[in-house]
């Protein structure tokens, strides 16, 4: 793991996709994002970058028709998504529309990553990842005590998982790419972590006492090509 420590972390982590982005040389790219903070980032990716070669997609949703809360709706209020749109880029849509139940929606988005995949076995696949306070990366939320459920969700084969998250999260029904898919699938991951209180959750991904059931953003030191960019001073972590 590579890891960048700036007063400006948005800043580098937007440098890094840009970087991704520009080497693609015209081969095709699913550019994944998170939601949340890591939005942040998408100021700085330059619209020049951008074509119909590249797919553009969130890493994991909220269940919910609510456009102040589903993550794909807050994309597209970005002036990122609109530059996206007018560079021809390609768009893996996870918006929940009326009458859709959270399973068909889940089945919907591991076909279409699926279906990516296997019309371009040659793409680039590019995430955009943040770390949450808890310990969850993408949407895989810790699951301390239930190292089999977590397993189960997560560590199948599986592209993308369901779950409810009461006790975890006010925003209680989620799907989410796994872990599976973040380490087998992705090529190129910039993790970004911003804020004091991200030190503590950073430092516990080498902590060995705890599994990865207790801190899912283990998983980044299990992928390939991670950059992290943070404002905190942490050492190694991988």
């Amino acid at each position: 793991m590579k890891i960048l420590v700036s007063n400006d972390p948005a800043k580098d982590a937007g440098s890094e996709l840009n970087k991704q982005l520009k080497v693609s040389n015209g081969s095709q790219i699913l550019l994944m994002l998170s939601g949340g903070s890591a939005l942040m980032v998408l100021r700085y990716i330059n619209p020049k970058f951008l074509s119909g070669n590249i797919t553009v997609s969130t890493v994991d949703e909220r269940f919910s028709m609510d456009k102040k809360i589903n993550n794909f709706s807050q994309l597209e209020d970005t002036k990122f998504f609109d530059e996206c749109l007018a560079a021809g880029c390609t768009i893996i849509g996870t918006r929940i529309h009326k009458g859709e139940t959270l399973p068909s929606a889940t089945m919907n988005f591991d076909a279409r990553l699926r279906e990516w995949r296997k019309l371009n076995p040659k793409g680039k696949i590019v995430a955009l990842l943040g770390i949450g306070e808890d310990g969850h990366t993408a949407g895989v939320m810790p699951f301390t005590g239930k190292k089999r459920l977590f397993e189960d969700l997560f560590l199948d084969q599986e592209w993308v998982a369901s779950f409810d998250a009461t006790g975890k999260n006010e925003h209680t029904l989620r799907f989410t790419s796994t872990l599976t898919f973040l380490k087998g699938q992705v090529d190129h991951t910039i993790v970004f972590a911003q804020g004091s209180n991200k030190k503590e959750v950073l430092l516990k991904i080498v902590d060995k006492s705890l599994d990865i059931s207790d801190i899912p953003a283990k998983i980044l030191c299990h992928m390939k090509d991670v950059t992290l960019c943070t404002d905190n001073q942490i050492g190694q972590l991988c």
